[in-house]
């Protein structure tokens, strides 16, 4: 992951966190908010029927009158009233709601569609018929008012909430850079030491190298105890080679910066493929291994012909380095839609799910591969990767352990070369 990835990676971290736990602190406060409410208004239908009770049983025959200044502005304030005798019968409503529906007693209030509504039975306070049963009383209230409130906060917690996480947008954003630059600076001593290192290696190396190439030109003066030795020699000087041409390429590379579009050229990557599959042909025989391609037709991109050699090469031969012996490669490319589509298949070892996300990570190598196979280490797929995104292409893995593996690479498909 390089910097700029970091750096959006831990905003994002930041900004979900914040984002949670002010829609978090905003939920609770507007369901506290809520609760008071109807806790309120619970109170208010309970006092008003506990009046209203006392106006039916101080009567010996249940009897409203609803002359009595308290029920003046019951109207007005949404409340409706309603008053039965002990058979359910209707005495009197005060309000404005009316509703056909006989009492039925409520330990609580209880809310019906868009009205909280209270029944409670009135008994008889006198001693000769203490507890027989007077009639009820029933209070009910529209929740269009607690509604117009509620509509209110959510509006108001909505902007607040809004307002605070662009206030900890701008501040994350802020702090987030100041983390990241003494990240960013050593990212960027790492880049530069790996790649002058790389590049001064190399001039040794290549004196390694054709000091080695003029003795084996010369086999006669070579004593038969040393030919090993010197093909030992010969062989670890071109893998420090090949390490070193890697180590360089990541180096110099920008794994999401695209390659200019006048570094590109017109590219058919159907014989650039054949030609790829064809010159690998030797190293799967040697191993027994059944390589084989099906390309179609018009596979045109836009791309840096090295780099796409070496993206489908490190594919190939990484097929063929974890393939066992007696197995199958099948290298198949064709047209998906916008996209030229190209699949490297193998009945290889297979990769752990676990180490799914790690396999493009450089130098990285599952402990199966270590123990299967000694050579390589571990760049190939990382510098896959990078070229791949560098065409704006994107690279996928399909993966069971013990049955094999598939890398797919989508690359835009450019029209302009097929006109």
């Amino acid at each position: 992951m390089n910097s700029k990835a970091l750096r959006y990676r831990l905003f994002g971290t930041y900004l979900a966190i914040m984002a949670v736990l002010l829609g978090a602190f905003a939920g609770v406060t507007y369901w506290l908010f809520a609760r008071s409410l109807y806790w309120d208004l619970d109170q208010q239908l309970t006092a008003m029927a506990r009046i209203a009770a006392l106006s039916l049983s101080k009567q010996k025959h249940p009897q409203v009158d609803l002359n009595d200044d308290i029920w003046e502005d019951l109207e007005i304030r949404g409340v409706t009233l309603e008053w039965f005798d002990a058979n359910g019968k209707p005495l009197a409503t005060q309000g404005r709601r009316r509703s056909s529906l006989p009492p039925q007693v409520s330990d609580s209030v209880q809310q019906i569609g868009q009205l909280r509504q209270l029944t409670i039975a009135v008994r008889s306070p006198e001693i000769q018929r203490a507890g027989e049963l007077q009639g009820y009383v029933r209070v009910s209230k529209s929740l269009r008012t607690v509604d117009e409130l509620l509509e209110k906060w959510r509006w108001r917690l909505s902007l607040g909430l809004l307002t605070e996480l662009g206030l900890c947008g701008l501040g994350g954003y802020w702090l987030t850079r100041q983390t990241v630059q003494p990240i960013e600076q050593s990212l960027m001593r790492v880049k530069w030491f790996t790649a002058n290192a790389s590049h001064e290696l190399r001039s040794p190396l290549t004196v390694i190298k054709s000091n080695i190439g003029l003795i084996l030109n010369h086999p006669e003066r070579i004593h038969a105890a040393d030919k090993k030795r010197i093909a030992a020699i010969a062989w670890a000087a071109d893998q420090m080679t090949n390490l070193i041409e890697d180590l360089l390429f990541l180096a110099r590379s920008d794994q999401t910066q695209q390659i200019p579009h006048s570094a590109k050229a017109p590219l058919d990557l159907e014989p650039t493929l054949k030609s790829l599959v064809e010159s690998f042909e030797p190293q799967a025989q040697a191993k027994e291994i059944l390589l084989t391609s099906d390309l179609t037709s018009g596979l045109y991109i836009l791309g840096d012909i090295a780099h796409i050699n070496r993206l489908f090469s490190n594919l190939i031969a990484n097929a063929i380095q974890y393939t066992p012996k007696g197995g199958q490669i099948w290298v198949t490319a064709r047209t998906q839609g916008t996209q030229v589509q190209v699949d490297v298949r193998d009945t290889g070892i297979g990769i752990a799910t676990e180490n799914m996300d790690r396999i493009f990570d450089p130098f990285w190598q599952a402990d199966e591969a270590r123990s299967y196979h000694s050579r390589g280490y571990g760049l190939g797929l990382a510098i896959a990767k990078t070229i791949t995104t560098q065409h704006s292409g994107k690279i996928f893995v399909n993966s069971e352990l013990g049955q094999g593996t598939t890398f797919t690479v989508a690359l835009p498909l450019s029209f302009s070369v097929m006109s």
